[in-house]
């Protein structure tokens, strides 16, 4: 190190080191309140971590509903249009295609609306059932500070 380097260390300040404990000068009713309260915010936090952990198990069954209900769609629709094509092969003239393609339209959209309807059903029952621990957890806080 150079002269000019350990001219700029400072000595150390008087007083306790900060990794020093601070002593209750009340006779250990202190350090007994930490403790107690302590234990409190720790039961506290373990129920809250419990709401997590089930709000999260409640979204992976959810996503997972989602997932199964759009495999089945997906499915079925792909189905319909194989089908779609068998019977467009057996067409003789253009308005046969023609009404043929109306009528799967048709199909396709009446399909499709009420599987939006299905899938909104999906998340909002999992929305629900996400929220349902965190809803229960606040209420069981809240009842707690009434009691307090």
């Amino acid at each position: 190190m150079t002269e000019r380097a350990t001219k700029s260390v400072r000595p150390p300040k008087s007083g306790p080191a900060k990794s020093d404990p601070v002593k209750p000068d009340n006779g250990g009713d202190q350090a007994l309140g930490i403790s107690e309260g302590y234990g409190v915010f720790l039961e506290a936090n373990g129920q809250n971590l419990d709401a997590f952990v089930k709000s999260s198990e409640a979204l992976g069954n959810g996503l997972a509903a989602l997932g199964e209900e759009f495999v089945a769609f997906s499915n079925a629709r792909m189905r319909t249009q194989f089908e779609n094509s068998e019977t467009l092969m057996s067409c003789h003239d253009f308005e046969d295609v023609f009404a043929l393609q109306c009528d799967y339209l048709n199909k396709a959209a009446e399909q499709y609306a009420q599987e939006t309807g299905k899938v909104m059903g999906l998340m909002t029952q999992m929305t629900r059932d996400c929220m349902a621990p965190f809803e229960q957890r606040a209420k069981a806080a809240l009842h707690q500070l009434n009691q307090d």
